[in-house]
């Protein structure tokens, strides 16, 4: 939006000094109401620091870690590192097409005793401590943010619909429910769940996609468990050593996983449809500001015509 205010800026200043506000042009007019409308908004809602984490599908890093797998396939590039220690047997048809990257130091397979051949590639220690880092960085951006909306347990049917624009949605737990997550293109879910989400059914979506929901576990303990019919849209994010035990699960997004264990076996499959928010996102106030500053305009340009 700076790009904006300083064009403006610019058209403004060759306007000269007039004699009355009434006799500006109705260039330097729009211009200087539109500067101080922009001025005086709120500023553009904060990037979301989502750093090198969408480079990953399942992310498994941090002194503590560990991940276990026997199923597939998992699409996108698989991190280990910075600590995490890895296991994994054949069966379930079990594949990372993508290849798995190694960020020592580590423990374990390095997932290599999947049914299907994986491609390990070593990377520089940085890789696995820059995710960590970013996953912590993101998990707390994402709990400090103000709510939206704010529910207890959830166990039943609940459709939690968007406002158009960022949803800090606050949840205790889940159990078994029957959710919707309905919105539009411009909508973002930020899901933060200080229990636990439990469920065997899927998640359904309204008008929004995967890569627009970040759910952010702050508890400890089993944060995530799924058994048969489960269906998961989102990133799934934890950096508190909580457990993501995925059994029989279809997850349409990613997994981040810090200083906690993920299990991931019995038919469960990923495709990766990583977190994408935009990059800025007017807050409704600056809207309005500049709605309210063009009506202005075309009155105060109305009237001069009239005389």
């Amino acid at each position: 939006m700076n790009r904006y205010v300083t064009s403006l800026q610019e058209s403004v200043n060759d306007c000269g000094a007039p004699r009355s506000w009434s006799l500006l042009p109705f260039k330097c007019t729009l211009g200087a109401l539109l500067v101080a409308a922009i001025l005086a908004a709120p500023a553009s809602a904060e990037v979301i620091p989502v750093g090198t984490l969408t480079n990953y599908s399942i992310i498994s890093v941090g002194t503590g870690a560990s991940i276990t797998m026997n199923s597939g396939p998992v699409g996108g590039v698989v991190l280990l590192g910075a600590g995490t220690t890895s296991s994994s047997s054949g069966g379930n048809n079990g594949a990372i097409p993508g290849g798995v990257q190694v960020s020592p130091p580590v423990s374990g397979d390095n997932l290599t005793h999947l049914q299907n051949p994986v491609v390990v590639t070593m990377v520089p220690s940085t890789v696995g401590t820059t995710a960590l880092s970013d996953a912590i960085a993101l998990s707390s951006f994402a709990a400090g943010l103000t709510a939206t909306q704010t529910f207890g347990a959830i166990n039943g049917t609940q459709v939690i619909t968007g406002n158009g624009d960022t949803n800090v949605i606050n949840i205790a737990s889940l159990h078994n429910p029957t959710l919707t997550l309905s919105g539009g293109p411009n909508d973002v879910f930020i899901i933060n769940v200080s229990g636990s989400f439990q469920t065997n059914h899927p998640v359904t979506l309204v008008g929004i996609t995967p890569s627009q929901i970040l759910w952010n576990f702050t508890g400890t303990g089993t944060v995530l468990q799924t058994s048969g019919g489960a269906v998961l849209p989102g990133t799934f994010l934890t950096t508190h050593g909580g457990q993501f035990n995925l059994d029989n699960v279809d997850v349409m997004g990613a997994l981040i996983n810090a200083t906690g264990n993920i299990t991931f076996v019995s038919g469960a499959h990923l495709e990766f449809l990583p977190f994408t928010p935009p990059e800025e996102i007017p807050e409704p106030g600056t809207l309005a500001l500049l709605g309210a500053g063009l009506a202005t305009v075309v009155g105060v340009r109305q009237r001069s015509l009239r005389k």
